[in-house]
């Protein structure tokens, strides 16, 4: 897999040679794992943190709909 890649039709003429870079450069089932769980925990940290500083406005708009119409 270290061997450059000579297919003239894709590359050109001369042998290129790209290394992988950060998760394209561990192995495949290992860097789709790391690459999904991080997204996820930076998922479930933006929805905490829009949760925490927005304040469940759906819940919100229920508890002022209520206060402003009383069942009794």
């Amino acid at each position: 897999m270290d061997q450059p890649n000579r297919n003239p039709r894709l590359y050109g003429p001369g042998p290129v040679f790209r290394a992988g870079k950060g998760p394209a450069a561990g192995a495949p089932l290992a860097s789709l794992m790391k690459v999904a769980v991080q997204g996820a925990a930076l998922g479930f940290v933006a929805a905490m943190a829009y949760k925490v500083t927005i304040k469940d406005p759906t819940q919100r708009a229920v508890d002022e709909y209520y206060k402003k119409n009383p069942s009794n």
